[in-house]
């Protein structure tokens, strides 16, 4: 391998890393999943099974990736013989089915990036729901913003493991700088009724029928593993907000428990595909 296909330190490496395993449905379906999965309840099998499960496979492919020095096909032709190297093909191919729907979710976000730069989506009059709908009824606007993203991604990998370096400092610094404004700003919303119900909602366990333990525990195995959002319709900011405070004023408090079932249905409506 040339000192060109390399990365120049340990950071380039772990920022690519980073930058391979967050995706949008870190933001978007695991604050949903904590919240329709009883909060702390959901916490504990997903810590499991990340340090079970999750960790391990990522370390194991680092290390046949370090011992191989080269792509899937010839890890798997190395590792497990030339007739298993069909199954490096398929990794690949993997890789590139998730290509396809996650441009156009990409799209979707610099697109709504265009419009809150904009201030398209403030304002008592900005029905967010009737945005969404007009920019999925515009396929050309659609189709603009996924090549547009791939546009992009081309320009990033086209010199090589240097250029994705330094173009995943920029990208993952700024991850940084959104999630704990996320964060701070997650806590002044949960401040502001002079409580931390939200906080305690996440952190504590619930009461859950043996069905729903068992979804929670199926949810928190994948979890952990694809932070790869689905392609399904994107709820819109204000129906976040909504669900997300719905969530937070759980039934741990008994005056509150009749809009934690509300919360729920809220929520299974968000995660249904758009018809």
């Amino acid at each position: 391998m040339s000192q060109s296909d390399q990365f120049s330190g340990r950071m380039g490496l772990i920022f690519a890393s980073i930058g391979a395993a967050i995706g949008t449905g870190n933001i978007w379906r695991f604050p949903r999943m904590v919240g329709a999965n009883e909060g702390g309840t959901f916490l504990i099998p997903w810590l499991f099974f990340l340090f079970v499960w999750s960790i391990p496979l990522v370390i194991a492919e680092f290390a046949l990736g370090k011992r191989s020095r080269t792509g899937t096909i010839g890890t798997f032709r190395i590792f497990a013989g030339k007739r298993f190297a069909w199954m490096g093909l398929w990794t690949a191919w993997i890789s590139t089915a998730i290509g396809f729907y996650y441009a156009v979710v990409a799209g979707w976000c610099l697109k709504y990036f265009q419009l809150g730069v904009t201030n398209d989506l403030v304002g008592k009059n900005v029905d967010t729901q009737l945005v969404w709908n007009e920019f999925l009824q515009s396929s050309g606007q659609v189709i603009f913003y996924q090549f547009l993203v791939v546009a992009i991604t081309l320009f990033a990998i086209w010199k090589g493991a240097k250029a994705i370096e330094k173009v995943n400092v920029i990208l993952m610094c700024s991850l940084f700088v959104l999630l704990f404004m996320s964060l701070g700003l997650s806590l002044w919303m949960d401040l502001a009724d002079g409580s931390l119900d939200g906080f305690f909602f996440m952190f504590t366990t619930g009461t859950m029928s043996c069905s729903l333990r068992a979804r929670a525990m199926s949810v928190s195995l994948t979890k952990p593993f694809s932070s790869r959002t689905s392609p399904i319709r994107r709820p819109s900011s204000t129906e976040i907000c909504r669900a997300c405070c719905s969530c937070l004023s759980r039934n741990r408090y008994s005056a509150f428990s009749d809009r934690a079932s509300s919360t729920r249905e809220a929520l299974s409506r968000l995660s249904s595909p758009s018809r």
